[in-house]
């Protein structure tokens, strides 16, 4: 599902004018979605699960996918001229308090948990939030305003090439693969790096 919100941007961003679709245009995303499908299938093909596929699942899956796709145009076509400071700010603080409320209704425990936290257990969370999330808003707040919200999109194609590597060359999650999975999954990294290229271009 990682390939398929900048597609979902794409198509928002021309509904909105942003964006025109085009052939050129594109290609990057189906190429994506291809060198993904290439990527995945050795992932999937030792794993084998008993539960019936659940087509009310499949449709909230989507719905999260395509929001994620309208989210920059969204921002692009109304946030456009708000400080970029306050706009990431405005942002995290929403999510915060979404984040919070949820875990307590999910999960009644969540409270008394927090309050029998070490100061570790308290820091790292908030490092994550500051490095990770805060950071990454500023950048993709400013990726969008100046480059519009199809291309901001085309770091999803990034991410999966990143834990690509990190899976190889750090975890060792190949080691049990044949060669031919291995070959297959090295096509998709190249289809995808080729897609970001593109993209890009």
């Amino acid at each position: 599902m990682q390939s398929l919100p900048p597609f979902f941007t794409l198509v928002f961003s021309a509904l909105y004018s942003i964006d025109k679709i085009t052939f050129k245009k594109l290609l990057p995303h189906i190429l994506a979605i291809i060198g993904t499908i290439l990527v995945a299938i050795p992932s999937f093909s030792g794993h084998t699960s008993s539960a019936a596929a659940n087509p009310f699942d499949f449709l909230l899956c989507l719905l999260a996918v395509m929001g994620f796709g309208y989210g920059p145009v969204y921002l692009k076509n109304y946030l456009g001229d708000v400080n970029m400071t306050a706009n990431v700010f405005l942002q995290s603080i929403g999510s915060s308090l979404y984040a919070f409320v949820s875990a307590l209704i999910q999960d009644q425990q969540c409270l008394p948990s927090i309050f029998k936290a070490s100061f570790q257990d308290m820091i790292v969370p908030i490092i994550m939030g500051v490095i990770f999330t805060t950071c990454s808003g500023f950048l993709s707040v400013y990726v969008i305003n100046e480059l519009g919200p199809v291309v901001s999109m085309m770091t999803n194609y990034g991410q999966i090439i990143v834990g690509v590597c990190e899976g190889v060359f750090i975890l060792n999650e190949w080691k049990d693969y044949t060669f031919q999975s291995k070959a297959m999954s090295w096509l998709g990294t190249a289809i995808l790096c080729s897609s970001l290229f593109l993209g890009m271009s």
